[in-house]
Parts: structure tokens; C-alpha cells; sequence
């Protein structure tokens, strides 16, 4: 059993630090973050809204990888933004926002490359298959459409067949 004068100096003042951060409220820890840059204390609002900040994030984004994602880029503009906190504000609230934040755009991202997904399928279909019947040319030419259509990066591929096969225009977004 160890006791006290066997504690490493250097890990007893981590400990005492930890111990005193964990008396403070989050605002002060917040405040803390933005003036001193303090690492202990951005450790412990960590710690705090680990499993508050994720589950919302998993909430909001819809996935474990995207709500993994939010609550780290979330947390990250916590420690970069932290300097934007008001003392007087609900550190609550600020930091739990910045994480929805994020997590929204990851949901936001992943509906757009669904729906991107989904008109690229539903456009290629028709095109990419030559019609019924034997006429070797028209085989040929649908073949070589195909493979220059999947040469293109995706990004030129959707536009050129937007334009051309889905009849859209350059003001008109899907």
C-alpha cells in the first residue's frame, strides 16, 4: 500500500490539480481553457461531456462514425473556439451547441452524398445500358460512352450527366 510520501512530487501535484479542477464548474474550467490555454482543465470538460456530448452527436449525425467524428471535431473548436465563451454564458450549452454543430454537418454531408448517390444511379441507369437489339455499332458506341463516363471524376461525371441526359440546366441543382 502506498502512501503519501511514496507518491512521485510530480504526480501528487497532478493529482492535487485534478482534484482542484474537479471542484470547479464548467464555466470556470471554460474560462480557464481560453485565458491560460490550460490543458487540465479542457482534460476535464472532456471527461465531463464525453458520454453527454457523444450520445448527442450520435443522436444528430445518425451513425457511430459520423457522431465519432462530430464529437471530436466538436470538441477540438471547444479548445479552439474557447476564447468566444462569455464567463457570464452557460458553458453547458456552449460547449454541448459546438458539438451539435458539427455533428449536424456531418448529417447534413451524408444525406447530400445519399441524394448525389441516389440521381447518379437513377440517371446512369438508362444511359449506361445500350437499348434491345443486335446492331453491333450502337453496342460499340454505348460502350465507349460508358467508359468515358467512368473516366470522368465523379463531380464532372454527375454534371455531364445532368446536363445532358437529365435535361437540368447550370441553374438548376438537384
Amino acid at each position: 500500500m502506498a502512501v503519501a510520501a511514496d507518491i512521485h512530487p510530480a504526480r501528487e501535484s497532478a493529482l492535487v490539480q485534478r482534484a482542484a479542477l474537479s471542484d470547479l464548474d464548467d464555466a470556470a474550467l471554460l474560462v480557464a481553457v481560453a485565458t491560460k490555454r490550460n490543458r487540465a482543465a479542457y482534460q476535464e470538460l472532456y471527461v465531463r461531456y464525453k458520454r453527454k456530448a457523444y450520445s448527442q452527436a450520435r443522436y444528430l449525425a445518425g451513425s457511430n462514425t459520423s457522431a465519432d467524428e462530430a464529437f471530436q471535431e466538436g470538441m477540438l473548436r471547444v479548445w479552439i473556439y474557447a476564447k468566444s465563451f462569455k464567463p457570464d454564458g452557460n458553458a453547458r450549452a456552449w460547449i454541448l451547441r459546438t458539438v451539435a454543430r458539427e455533428a449536424l454537418k456531418k448529417a447534413k454531408a451524408a444525406r447530400k452524398d445519399d441524394r448525389a448517390k441516389s440521381l447518379d444511379e437513377s440517371i446512369q441507369a438508362p444511359v449506361l445500358d445500350a437499348p434491345a437489339g443486335h446492331n453491333p455499332e450502337r453496342e460499340e458506341l454505348f460502350a465507349g460512352l460508358r467508359d468515358g463516363l467512368e473516366r470522368l471524376a465523379p463531380g464532372l461525371r454527375r454534371l455531364v450527366l445532368l446536363y445532358y441526359v437529365a435535361g437540368l440546366t447550370q441553374q438548376e441543382k438537384p
